[in-house]
């Protein structure tokens, strides 16, 4: 069954929104940790703040040596990928040209 004309619009908008808000969600965690990291004068996560939490300190550890780059990418990647699976299963057509690689 094909997406009614509404459906798609509908669809579109969504996507749009999770896309932006995603981004938004990004900026605003950027910027705050640029900002805490100047108002403490050092790296995000002091070490002093995490000694009584052990696998708290291990995952800051994790995230002081992430490249946030390549992590922005990834999550943007797998909201498209989603975005595929998503439009597909509305459409019910599977791999056909309506489907993933259609126009939405």
């Amino acid at each position: 069954m094909a997406l009614q004309r509404d459906e798609v619009v509908r669809t579109a908008l969504r996507l749009l929104l999770a896309v932006d808000r995603y981004l938004m969600g990004w900026v605003t965690e950027e910027q705050a940790w640029r900002q805490d990291a100047e108002q403490r004068g050092g790296a995000p996560f002091p070490d002093e703040a995490l000694r009584d939490l052990p696998l708290l300190r291990e995952a800051a550890d994790v995230l002081r040596m992430t490249d946030h780059d390549a992590d922005f990418e990834y999550g943007l990647r797998v909201l498209i990928e989603g975005f595929r699976t998503e439009i597909t299963r509305e459409s019910g057509s599977g791999d056909s040209a309506g489907g993933a690689g259609g126009s939405v």
